[in-house]
């Protein structure tokens, strides 16, 4: 045996010795993972200022709101706020996480944040536990104005006109003229509409004088001829056709916008709606008299009457210019309509008309596949009205197996045409109603139900890729494929737009050979790019491409700033 002594610990000493030791050992996991939450439950802090883009003053008392960002519907927030201090500074202390953020402010235009204008979708701010972001700065732009006077022929000032601002819409593919903002003339006949964005727009006087609905007098028998004061457009015309727009640049006021309101000598138009129904108290009836020389969807130019159960309509204070004189009405599931022209014009004897209502139609068609068959299509065909004057404004029908459709509800006038969705790798070559060659575009209907509408697709679209520079990181870019023909300019079927992600990247599949122009906006109002208006003073920057059936071609973009869209100062 050697001469080391042997170690004796007691069995209850190890026994306690072990225990502390794991007692310790648990400790220090408790204390990792109360750290551990504590770090990633670290509130963060963003600060910045809010400042005037035309001046660079500071904003004070704007309301700085954010809104914590989820891909859980669930767990949706409410948005918080702060309001900036008389330096335009705010400082907000958050938990982790990804926040959206806008700006609004009293005569500003409500900014996101990261975004070139108010329109842009703006950026995500992230924020990491503890994370501190200083450099927050966000720039409001102010809004603008029209001023000025509505007089009569004679120069004395009219109070109570009704004007309105409008602009030109295309959201539904077609050029609408929709209204902003408006205001009646004061005991001066002065006006100031404030409170608008950058942007080309519309004026209209309207004198209240002019009834737009009144029931039917069954006692008066005849027409009556009236003098009245005429609504006009900017500067003195009835079309909006002939107006002239107000380019408003941001925060700009466009004053000595001035009225003469001439007094012409208008008449009543009255008449009678036949109706082929057993109970003609239960129809739904609408009578509208809507001028020939305008073209443009609006409300201007357009008068309804109020039709009493016996079918008899009245429309006062009628200018005497040419008119469609239209009726749609439904009974029990079933559409009707009837259309006539009507000239009206000072010795015009507008009292006993007659529309006789006829039943909507329905008309066959068929898809075809050139080389091929229609068996995997399951799309779906859509007529929409163009003049917004039909008892329904869309028809649609499933196309069979076989390609067949039947589309109902249909009246005479235009409608355009779409099949949705494409079936990929297709693109239509040919759209036939009867004997005649159409467009998507515009597809005049009339009362035969045996003319057939036919489509051909074809499977050998182009592709259409490539990249956008320039964004400046950003919200994303939007990319335009417009046609170049400039018979096709003005049909938003021939359009295609995509966004570009991933590090700016787009495609377009199975686009319809021809030549097109490809235009990359950092920032775009959705459809703006079908005003011609818009579009002019950028089309240098646009590139042309022209592709061939099943032909692949790359191209590089350079994303156009917004401020190349707005009006100049």
């Amino acid at each position: 045996m050697s001469g080391a002594i042997p170690l004796k610990v007691p069995v209850a000493s190890s026994v306690r010795n072990l225990f502390l030791s794991q007692g310790a050992l648990l400790l220090l996991l408790i204390c990792s993972a109360i750290c551990s939450r504590a770090e990633t439950s670290s509130p963060a802090l963003f600060a910045g200022t809010v400042s005037n883009k035309l001046t660079g003053e500071p904003v004070r008392h704007a309301h700085v709101m954010y809104v914590r960002v989820s891909t859980n519907p669930a767990d949706a927030a409410e948005p918080n706020g702060v309001t900036t201090d008389s330096e335009g500074r705010f400082s907000v202390l958050a938990d982790p996480g990804s926040y959206r953020l806008w700006v609004e402010h009293p005569g500003y235009a409500a900014q996101p944040y990261g975004a070139h204008t108010s329109q842009g979708a703006g950026v995500t701010l992230s924020l990491a536990p503890g994370a501190r972001i200083l450099d927050v700065k966000i720039k409001l732009t102010p809004l603008g104005a029209i001023t000025g006077t509505v007089l009569d022929e004679d120069g004395d000032p009219v109070q109570g006109v009704d004007v309105q601002v409008l602009r030109f819409s295309y959201a539904t593919g077609q050029k609408t003229l929709i209204p902003v903002s408006g205001t009646s003339s004061d005991d001066r006949g002065r006006y100031r509409i404030y409170d608008l964005p950058a942007g080309r727009y519309m004026v209209l006087a309207t004198p209240r004088a002019i009834p737009l609905l009144k029931p039917v007098n069954a006692a008066e028998l005849a027409p009556k001829a009236q003098t009245s004061l005429s609504p006009l457009f900017y500067p003195g015309v009835l079309d909006p056709a002939s107006a002239s727009e107000i380019s408003l640049a941001e925060g700009a006021e466009a004053s000595g916008v001035e009225f003469r309101l001439p007094r012409i000598r208008t008449l009543t138009v009255r008449g009678r709606v036949l109706m082929p129904v057993e109970d003609p108290s239960a129809i739904d009836l609408q009578v509208v008299l809507v001028r020939k020389d305008i073209e443009i969807a609006s409300a201007a130019g357009r008068m309804s009457a109020m039709a009493n159960k016996a079918g008899l309509f009245e429309f006062n204070a009628v200018p005497p210019v040419s008119y469609l004189l239209v009726a749609t009405a439904r009974n029990h599931g079933r559409v009707l309509s009837a259309r006539m022209p009507v000239e009206v014009s000072p010795t015009a004897i507008l009292d006993n008309l007659a529309l006789s209502l006829v039943p909507a139609f329905s008309i066959a068609g068929r898809v075809e596949v050139e080389d091929g068959n229609a068996d995997s299509l399951h799309a779906t065909i859509t007529l929409a009205s163009l003049d917004h004057l039909a008892p329904k404004p869309s028809s649609t029908a499933n196309v069979a197996a076989d390609g067949r459709f039947h589309l109902p509800n249909l009246t005479p006038g235009p409608w355009s045409v779409s099949l949705d969705p494409m079936p990929g790798g297709f693109w239509i070559k040919s759209i036939t109603y009867g004997d005649s060659d159409v467009t998507p575009c515009q597809l005049n209907i009339v009362a035969d139900p045996s003319r057939p509408l036919g489509i051909v697709l074809a499977s050998n679209g182009a592709r259409i890729s490539g990249s956008v520079t320039g964004t400046e990181g950003s919200s994303e870019p939007v990319v335009i494929l417009a046609p170049v023909a400039e018979e096709l300019r003005g049909c938003a079927a021939m359009y295609r737009f995509a966004t570009a992600r991933d590090h700016g990247f787009f495609e377009f599949k199975d686009v319809r050979p021809g030549s097109y122009r490809l235009f990359a906006f950092q920032e775009v109002e959705p459809f703006a790019w079908l005003d011609p208006e818009v579009m002019k003073p950028i089309e240098s920057l646009g590139t042309t491409v022209t592709v061939e059936p099943g032909e692949h071609i790359s191209s590089q973009l350079s994303a156009i700033a917004p401020e190349a869209l707005l009006p100049e100062h």
